[in-house]
Order: structure tokens, then sequence, then C-alpha cells
């Protein structure tokens, strides 16, 4: 899997590309400073689309989430997980 990110700081977002085996898909993420988010907004090749948050607690811990939906709206995989830094002993 591979997954390019850079920034656009003309729009203030960060576009994307995740080529994985069949499914290739573009994304836009913005930042929101005040909540310390990412939301990400992507669309596969087929049509899908993929809604997804990222949330910065603090400097050790994060949490993300992300749906995506087939054409008819219909929810096809969602996924949750939560981080923490491990530190080096």
């Amino acid at each position: 899997m591979h997954f390019l990110l850079t920034d656009d700081p003309e729009s203030r977002s960060y576009p994307g590309v995740l080529l994985a085996g069949r499914f290739r898909a573009f994304y836009t993420g913005t930042w929101n400073d005040e909540t310390r988010t990412m939301t990400w907004n992507g669309t596969y090749a087929e049509g899908s689309n993929f809604v997804g948050v990222h949330r910065f607690i603090d400097p050790d811990h994060a949490e993300a989430s992300g749906t995506i939906r087939d054409l008819a709206g219909r929810v096809i995989n969602e996924v949750s997980w939560k981080q923490q830094r491990r530190r080096e002993n």
C-alpha cells in the first residue's frame, strides 16, 4: 500500500492519493486547530467514498475512525482505533 500526501497552502488542505492493489483513491484532509482534528474525505476509483477523523488528544494519545460507503450510501467498512505513543526504555 502506498499513500502520498502533501499540503496545499492556498486551500489550506492536504490532498493525497492511496494506491493499494486494485484500490485507488483521492483524499483531502482538512485540519481544525481548535479541536486538533484532521478530517479526511475521499473517493475511490469505482465511486465509493470515505470519511474519517483523526483527533490528537495530547502529545501521547490520538483516536481515529473512518467509514467507507458504496455508491448507494450503504456502509461497507467501518474502522476505529486508539493510539498511544510507545516510550523508549
